[in-house]
């Protein structure tokens, strides 16, 4: 028999071997991955814990807007709350140069979105507010004002509940699951549950039903 159709004969059967192992690895892939990196989801216990501590979060950012605006720390002459988040860490002066204030924790000073959410929650800025009638709402006036939210990463998994609040240093919760798209107009007649204190949440925690429960 030829050489050429020996190594005809002898490694077909070998390529059809590779691509059925291939095949079997390709399938194989995602059930292993869920079965050795897959993490549990979060308990009740823990969801508890995430709110509490996004709402201990959010005492902390309403306290460092208030530093802001105590000084003109982004030296533009004029005392504004700070825009966004970041700047309550670093803000930036008028010749656009890094003005390092240390009033939030870097960690939460970048913890703006999903990926960088701290203890499951993640703080969001809210740069408009309604007004009445509710249909409307205008931008808000940093020399006046100024809106957060504090929103689980995975809503019904890293938490239940939805955080807001302003320069009136009041801090409301909802379990509806909705992001705001703006600081609503008299939360507390919007369904929110203003939440003053820790056992003010934990009592609000109580009244609450968990997916997991």
């Amino acid at each position: 028999m030829p050489k050429a159709a020996k190594q005809k004969k002898f490694t077909a059967p070998g390529l059809i071997l590779t691509v059925l192992v291939t095949v079997a690895l390709l399938w194989a892939a995602p059930k292993s991955y869920k079965l050795y990196f897959h993490k549990t989801p979060p308990t009740t216990a823990q969801k508890k814990k995430n709110e509490l501590k996004a709402f201990e979060n959010l005492q902390l950012i309403v306290n460092a807007q208030k530093q802001y605006k105590l000084a003109d720390f982004d030296r533009d002459h004029r005392k504004n709350y700070a825009r966004f988040l970041t700047h309550l860490w670093t803000s930036v002066d008028d010749h656009n140069e890094p003005v390092l204030l240390n009033l939030l924790p870097r960690k939460l000073a970048f913890a703006v979105g999903p990926p960088r959410a701290v203890g499951g929650y993640y703080f969001a800025n809210l740069h408009s507010r309604q007004t009445s009638p509710p249909q409307q709402q205008r931008r808000l006036d940093y020399q006046k004002e100024w809106a957060a939210a504090a929103l689980p990463k995975v809503i019904n998994q890293t938490g239940l509940l939805i955080f807001i609040t302003d320069n009136s240093g009041d801090i409301f919760a909802s379990s509806s699951g909705r992001i705001p798209p703006h600081y609503p107009h008299d939360p507390a007649a919007n369904k929110w549950t203003k939440i003053d204190s820790t056992e003010t949440l934990t009592k609000f925690q109580k009244t609450l039903q968990y997916n997991d429960e």
